[in-house]
């Protein structure tokens, strides 16, 4: 009989997606991370520079369901992001099979349910906030995921985090 580490049965890789590590911890493929915060506070250029740092090493698809393409064209430029392998779609009909990250900006836009993503991507997720500053949509939304961070005015705030500490970091 062989016995199968958590690791080998999950394909946690030891230290995790060496990228997130600075902010995430030790986030394999598989996670889910959902990122919320108010407009104009610098969500989609974080997911972007995220995007950016991950597709050096892995297929990224970028879901936009929320900015318009001559928006998010503005934000690459200034950037200075070159597509590499990094993928755009600007609607939530996605086939995400040939991905090792999803990113969905904005998840309030999106027609899935989350706890039912594909377990072998790593998927982040950007949500809104409402009128009172909480997050806006579905308060299940927290217990399916396995990250939740605030990103405020050039910080993130980590509320939950099963791979590492709950914090704040400068942006």
């Amino acid at each position: 009989m062989q016995v199968v580490g958590l690791k080998e049965l999950y394909g946690i890789r030891s230290g995790g997606i060496k990228e997130l590590r600075r902010y995430f911890g030790n986030v394999p493929l598989g996670a889910r991370i959902l990122l919320y915060g108010s407009p104009g506070v610098g969500k989609t250029f974080f997911v972007l520079n995220l995007a950016k740092m991950l597709s050096k090493r892995y297929r990224v698809l970028f879901v936009s369901l929320e900015e318009g393409e001559g928006t998010l064209a503005k934000k690459l430029k200034q950037l200075h992001f070159s597509r590499g392998k990094t993928d755009f779609v600007f609607n939530s009909d996605i086939v995400v099979d040939s991905y090792d990250v999803v990113i969905v900006d904005s998840i309030n836009y999106l027609q899935r349910d989350i706890a039912k993503l594909d377990k072998d991507k790593l998927w982040i997720l950007v949500g809104q906030v409402n009128k009172r500053g909480l997050l806006a949509g579905k308060r299940k939304w927290e217990h399916d995921v396995d990250v939740v961070a605030e990103v405020q005015d050039k910080r993130l705030r980590i509320q939950k985090n099963r791979y590492g500490a709950t914090k704040s970091i400068s942006l």
